[in-house]
């Protein structure tokens, strides 16, 4: 009985994470606007956001190097904490964070 208690409890807090971050994405998208223009390049790349689940063991750092592109870590990890209102560099298993990445 606990256990599918357990396990609803959990899937609501992870619906309700992903609601909370496109929420975030589509408010940051609306004020903010998408496009940008990379450094170096005649080209313009459009910023996206998504949001992924802190896996065990993960840290700010290791989200960053996945994520960040061509981007400064420290400035990318500065991003992170803005985007998802971190006090600390402290992330959580099994939570979610928004992240963006650049492309066409």
């Amino acid at each position: 009985m606990k256990s599918k208690k357990r396990k609803r409890e959990m899937y609501i807090k992870k619906f309700t994470a992903v609601v909370i971050s496109l929420a975030l994405v589509g408010t940051l998208n609306i004020v903010y606007g998408s496009q940008i223009t990379a450094k170096g390049s005649e080209n313009a790349l459009k910023k996206y956001y998504k949001s992924v689940e802190i896996e065990a063991g993960d840290t700010l750092w290791d989200l960053a190097q996945k994520h960040k592109g061509d981007a400064d870590i420290r400035d990318y990890i500065n991003e992170i904490k803005q985007l998802n209102q971190l006090d600390s560099d402290t992330i959580h298993y099994e939570n979610y964070l928004t992240v963006s990445y650049y492309g066409e």
